[in-house]
């Protein structure tokens, strides 16, 4: 598949054709693209919460933007979209005004999520201009800011209100899966234009079996390391299904060790600045706007927002998440190739080249633009151990 030139007057700032980091306002470019272009969409784009303040984030795609993007899909081909819990049903409605047909809906489950919640108690006691007395102090993790302080409550009310809050922990993001209708049968579609369905084999959940012993005692007993983006060998193992988890000890507990949930803990930050050598360090309290020394800065449960990051966007995706899905949506024959039209830091794009997939990423913001066509011109040799994420002998590895 030829990548024409068809963003007129746009050059691309990564070394690596196979993997462009366009600059650019992604309805305009897209404009630009011929039909059927792309065989595949994934993408992390706004989810209308105005996080942190951030003008981008301030709605979820429109019906107009999500019916550029059937344009540009090839028939057939799918779309897998993230979205935030209280916001992905307008994305799942302004795609199906759009046209996509919607299949499914995927969540990643995890463990690190930090509860977005106001303390009324606290906030009555501050209302009544009264202080509030430090009664203990619990530890929460490990590292320089371990504890939490736990106050008295100072008046009736605030006793009354005390322990209330206003929102729940996050644990999980859903993952939107549509599909450009076909215009023919799935069959005819991976005959004629070679674009049709999921690549289920390559993604099954666990490890090589003995036959012999599953027909004999009709069980499967382990949920192991399967996925392997270099072999393509069927290996027998679970479907894969519509939840993955970060492995985490409470997920662990949720799932067991039979799971057919695909694991993949949040990303680290050697994992954010890989690649990134050459840029400024930015203090974590200034990407998320926190005042220094703040709770929400001092918390550990806040991602320690003291430390110095090189990748400064502030909703990075695990590569080997985004990997696992690009290898969903990779068809046979080098018929790939995937847009992500909300490419941020460039992680769709990073994933694409592991797992050799070509793919193209439109991202609006210059800062961002030039961390993605940095991490995307990374070379792979001696790079895939560095990019796996390894939790213990059970987490899954993908290269």
């Amino acid at each position: 598949m030829r990548l024409r030139p068809y963003f007129r007057g746009v050059t691309m700032i990564n070394k690596d054709k196979r993997y462009q980091v366009i600059n650019g306002d992604c309805m305009a470019l897209m404009k630009e693209c011929d039909a059927n272009t792309f065989s595949a969409i994934l993408s992390d784009p706004p989810y209308g919460l105005a996080y942190m303040g951030s003008r981008w984030d301030y709605d979820v795609p429109s019906v107009e933007h999500f019916a550029e993007m059937l344009r540009i899909t090839k028939s057939g081909g799918y779309a897998f979209i993230f979205g935030g819990s209280r916001t992905f049903h307008r994305m799942a409605v302004n795609m199906e005004d759009a046209g996509w047909q919607l299949r499914d809906t995927m969540m990643w489950l995890y463990a690190s999520g930090f509860p977005k919640s106001l303390n009324i108690s606290k906030g009555i006691d501050k209302h009544l201009g009264l202080d509030r007395e430090t009664i203990a102090h619990i530890k929460v993790s490990t590292g320089e800011h371990n504890t939490q302080a736990i106050d008295k409550p100072n008046s009736e009310q605030a006793h009354d209100f005390n322990g209330y809050g206003t929102g729940l922990k996050p644990a999980f993001e859903p993952i939107i899966i549509a599909m450009k209708p076909m215009t023919k049968t799935f069959v005819k579609h991976a005959i004629e234009d070679g674009v049709s369905g999921l690549n289920i084999d390559g993604c099954r959940i666990g490890q090589d079996v003995d036959l012999e012993k599953v027909a004999k005692d009709n069980t499967v007993n382990d949920h192991l390391p399967l996925f392997d983006a270099a072999n393509q060998d069927i290996q027998r193992a679970r479907w894969p299904s519509n939840i993955m988890q970060d492995g985490s000890n409470h997920c662990d507990a949720i799932f067991g060790e039979h799971s057919r949930a695909f694991m993949c803990s949040k990303p680290s930050k050697e994992e954010k600045d890989r690649g990134l050598d050459g840029f400024k360090p930015t203090n974590g309290n200034e990407i998320t706007n926190r005042k220094e020394n703040s709770a929400g800065a001092n918390n550990p449960r806040a991602g320690r927002r003291g430390s110095q990051y090189k990748n400064t966007h502030p909703t990075v995706k695990p590569v080997q998440l985004m990997a696992y899905l690009a290898t969903m949506l990779k068809m046979p024959n080098d018929k790939s190739l995937i847009l992500d039209p909300y490419c941020g830091s460039g992680t769709t794009l990073v994933a694409c080249k592991h797992v050799g997939i070509k793919a193209v990423g439109f991202e609006l913001s210059d800062e961002y633009a030039a961390i993605a066509s940095a991490r995307c011109d990374l070379p792979l040799e001696g790079e895939l151990e560095k990019w796996r994420t390894q939790k213990d002998d059970n987490q899954l590895k993908l290269f």
